[in-house]
């Protein structure tokens, strides 16, 4: 389309990434080309946090998708880091504190060297007035993820408590 011609390679590649490989498939070429305006690119090193449950911080309060590399999601139990979730290209994680105002509820650390997509609390404020479907779909994303995330920790440890 005429507004893909017109954006910058880099913008263009980001945005035919968020509609056809990130958790958020099918969304429209204008709010991906907006994620993709509204967002910067991150480069971690293996085994970097990202932010640490229970913590506010600055990447804590950000909105991620994984665009390469794999982030692993932990939940502190009982003295023990329980893996939540390994997360590949296109998984959603973060945002929480942004969005309901509540410390992150899990820890993120990058396992490989990782390139990430992040929404920081300012352009998930912008996307929020001017993009609110997005947003819908983002917050959709975050919530939906961290629900089953949350439930199959749950389920493991009354497994675990009957042993």
């Amino acid at each position: 389309t005429a507004l893909m011609q017109i954006v910058s390679e880099a913008g263009r590649s980001i945005a035919e990434f968020v509609i056809f490989d990130s958790a958020l498939k099918g969304i429209g070429r204008g709010d991906a080309l907006s994620l993709a305006n509204t967002s910067r690119l991150r480069t971690i090193k293996a085994g970097t946090q990202i932010y640490r449950e229970g913590s506010f911080s600055p990447d804590g309060d950000c909105l991620f998708l994984v665009l390469s590399g794999e982030i692993r999601l932990e939940k502190r139990f009982r003295h023990f880091n329980y893996t939540l979730v390994d997360l590949g290209r296109g998984g959603v994680f973060g945002g929480l504190p942004a969005l309901a105002g509540m410390k992150p509820p899990e820890s993120a650390t990058a396992r490989e060297a990782t390139k990430l997509l992040e929404l920081n609390p300012a352009a998930i404020s912008y996307l929020l007035e001017h993009s609110p479907w997005l947003m819908h779909r983002l917050t959709q994303s975050v919530v939906s993820g961290y629900a089953e995330r949350m439930e199959h920790f749950l389920e493991a440890q009354g497994t675990m408590a009957r042993f």
